[in-house]
């Protein structure tokens, strides 16, 4: 039973910073996704994340094959990161951004045929394309990190705009098992004082 109450808790416990920010802070690639079988694909890491250039992967009858020709590290660049706090409508209330270093590869890909699933360096860049396409490598990658700082806030906005009950006179609960069947004691208790009655009524004929 323990186990069962556990895995709600837990559930909630990771869902929740999910509902508070959103953020994009790396790796990159250009193309961003479904690139032409003929680009060089410019891909940015996270600086020191590995030591290895990155590998393009297509997923070919259900195997996973290498189909990288050239990954070569041309330059370190450092990229914008904006870190946005919004409020609990998602409108931006403040920012700030600070530069991050990135390790920039250049892959140019061998036996690779349109429409094939195509990963580099574990990311995933939807399906090739066929050669000829537009490459669009020049965009440089911003990184972006969006959120609320204390979702809390929003909570007790939503309980702040529910309206009043009464304490006074709180309504009744139409409920046959529970504290209206016996006006406002519950059953299980009704059912112990009935009890107590009956034994004490039994003490005084015996005596």
């Amino acid at each position: 039973m323990r186990r069962f109450l556990l895995i709600p808790l837990f559930v909630v416990a990771a869902v929740e910073p999910a509902r508070a920010s959103t953020c994009s802070l790396g790796p990159f690639a250009r193309p961003a996704f479904d690139p032409p079988a003929d680009c060089t694909i410019v891909f940015y890491r996270n600086f020191g994340v590995a030591v290895d250039p990155p590998r393009a992967i297509v997923h070919r009858d259900n195997v996973a094959v290498d189909v990288t020709a050239t990954s070569t590290q041309v330059r370190m660049q450092d990229l914008d990161m904006g870190v946005y706090t919004v409020d609990c409508n998602g409108n931006v209330v403040s920012e700030s951004h600070h530069m991050e270093p990135f390790d920039v590869f250049e892959l140019t890909l061998t036996d690779v045929q349109p429409s094939e699933v195509l990963y580099v360096g574990g990311m995933f860049l939807g399906t090739v394309q066929a050669a000829g396409g537009a490459c669009n490598t020049d965009d440089v990658p911003v990184g972006v990190c969006s959120g609320m700082y204390d979702w809390s806030q929003c909570e007790q906005e939503e309980q702040d705009e529910e309206p009043p009950g009464d304490e006074v006179n709180p309504p009744e609960i139409d409920d046959a098992v529970g504290c209206n069947a016996t006006n406002g004691v519950s059953s299980g208790l009704f059912g112990i004082v009935l009890l107590a009655v009956a034994g004490r009524r039994r003490r005084r004929a015996t005596r």
